[in-house]
């Protein structure tokens, strides 16, 4: 959903950048040049709020000395616009609201907005330019900065078609990849760029130079005062409303990901029961039947009269699917369910480009393991330095934060950015809300012990559903795509191999895969699989790489 570039006081042109941001802005593109040339920015719209050709941006504002490229969503803009009833408004977008906001307020009005989003202020009238990034980081924004100048953008791969130099790895990131199939979410892909952090201001001067670097959090919201259990579960009702509806917003054919979990299926009941359309539901179908929670899924459905589509990837067109899959990823993400995700939005796109999911229940509401174990001591670490949504409790361990912020910054909020916007379409995610996230953790920590079931507190909200499905084993949103390619023998598959990945893994692969890739056998792909779409990830990259030099 929307992809931006800019930059301050570099000479690169951004011209070849714009081919790497087109999917994510199919709607519309905008350009704004500064007049001696210091500062440029760049807009690819997905339009969502407001089609009208007024809601363009770049925007501009107070006598063109504001400028103004936003990519992601702003639940609450249309209180908002009540509250700055002293503006005029002239289209019904969030990105005005933006403007109004900053123009009233300044920076420290972003507090107010509840969304997911990054943006990027120009004011003249200041000299300066203020790269913001929301509080729970659902949205990339990445920076290269010299003594020359700075470039931003939403993606990885229009920074590196800009440079035009060779890419630059370091080790750790190759370390971190190889082992947990994602990137440090404080790092990049090169180590000459690096993301923005969830609720980072930086103000950069006219030389694209730090003026000023700090942590725009939002506005404290309901929390814990001691209320009992009973009302305990009565505000997290009232809260996971609020979340979802805030989220049916501009949504004229809401689609849900129903994977027939818990999470999924507290977004997709509420959405029903709140949406004035109807709501369409998708799932991935299972390869080997009682293998995955298909049928859960199908149970969840009949339950609250939905139709649902069931996903089956693959056939004989699976290599070119999987090829297409990591193609549209922007940094490497290694993990085999970025490919369903990617053909659930595919076929999800046929309905509507607005999608429900479930994603975020599981670090938030104590998910995986017992609530015991999530307590405990922890060292110090890179991820003290941050946060993903208000602040993580004192007692989490260092699995629990890792879980809490490494893992959801790194991992699984980009899967769901790339496998969506790279395609037109947005996911959105209700179970991560601001506002629910921090009542949650402000709850004492005997609360979320109280029980020894993961997830207890929303579960709870499930308790007209039978235990049988609020209570069972999950099974896992897992196709068993190994077993599925090996039956045609990974037709296409030793093809996509770089002779490039096998170098830059060589020393961290198993030794079946140490030769070239079409003298691997079916059984040793198997085998191994897990490594292979490491290295099948890392190929699609290293394609793209190619693809960016002029």
């Amino acid at each position: 959903m929307c992809g931006l570039i800019g930059k301050i006081g570099l000479s690169g042109s951004l011209e070849l950048s714009g081919a790497w941001l087109n999917r994510r802005g199919p709607d519309g593109h905008g350009r704004w040049l500064e007049e001696h040339n210091r500062v440029e920015l760049r807009h690819f719209r997905l339009a969502i709020v407001d089609p009208d050709e007024r809601a363009t941006q770049p925007m501009s504002a107070d006598q063109e000395q504001v400028h103004l490229v936003f990519n992601g969503e702003i639940y609450n803009h249309q209180e908002l616009r009540v509250e700055l009833n002293g503006h005029d408004f002239k289209t019904e977008s969030d990105t005005e609201v933006i403007m109004a906001l900053y123009l009233t307020e300044g920076v420290d009005g972003f507090r107010r907005l509840r969304g997911m989003f990054t943006l990027v202020i120009v004011d003249m009238r200041l000299g300066q330019v203020m790269l913001h990034r929301d509080a729970i980081g659902k949205k990339p924004l990445y920076l290269y900065q010299t003594a020359e100048g700075a470039a931003f953008s939403s993606s990885i791969m229009p920074l590196l078609a800009m440079l035009n130099k060779p890419l630059v790895s370091q080790e750790a990131v190759l370390d971190h990849y190889w082992d947990n199939a994602y990137i440090q979410p404080w790092l990049s892909v090169d180590e000459r760029i690096r993301p923005l952090m969830p609720s980072e201001l930086l103000v950069l001067d006219l030389n694209g130079q730090t003026v000023r670097q700090c942590s725009i959090v939002p506005n404290a919201t309901v929390l814990h005062e001691g209320e009992p259990q009973s009302e305990i579960h009565e505000r997290i009702d009232q809260l996971l409303d609020q979340a979802v509806e805030r989220r049916l917003h501009n949504n004229p054919n809401p689609v849900s990901l129903l994977s027939g979990g818990v999470d999924s299926t507290i977004v997709t009941e509420r959405a029903v029961r709140l949406s004035c359309v109807p709501v369409t539901a998708l799932t991935v179908g299972s390869l080997i039947p009682f293998s995955q929670d298909e049928r859960f899924a199908r149970f969840a459905a009949r339950r609250l009269q939905l139709p649902l589509t069931r996903i089956r990837p693959g056939g004989e067109a699976l290599c070119s699917q999987v090829d297409q899959a990591l193609s549209d990823q922007d940094e490497p993400l290694g993990m085999p369910a970025f490919f369903l995700l990617h053909r659930l939005v595919r076929s999800a796109r046929e309905i509507g480009k607005i999608l429900l999911s479930g994603d975020g229940g599981d670090e938030v509401f104590l998910g995986y393991r017992s609530p015991q174990d999530w307590v405990g001591k922890r060292p110090e670490s890179e991820q003290d330095r941050f946060e993903v949504g208000p602040p993580t409790p004192d007692w989490y361990n260092y699995w629990a934060v890792n879980a809490s912020k490494s893992t959801l910054l790194g991992h699984m909020m980009p899967k769901v950015d790339r496998a969506s916007a790279e395609q037109g379409a947005e996911i959105r995610s209700p179970l991560l809300d601001w506002d629910l996230m921090a009542y949650v953790r402000s709850l004492p920590q005997s609360i979320h012990l109280a029980q020894e079931v993961p997830k207890h507190l929303l579960k709870a909200q499930l308790n007209h559903w039978p235990r049988s499905f609020v209570h069972r084993k999950k099974l896992g949103f897992s196709y068993y795509l190994r077993w599925h390619w090996w039956l045609n023998r990974f037709n296409g598959l030793r093809e996509l191999i770089e002779d490039e990945a096998l170098e830059t893994f060589e020393a961290r692969l198993p030794d079946a895969l140490k030769c070239p890739s079409d003298c691997w056998t079916s059984t040793t792909i198997l085998n191994h699989f897990e490594a292979v779409w490491r290295l099948l990830t890392w190929s699609a990259f290293i394609r793209r790489v190619r693809q960016a030099e002029p």
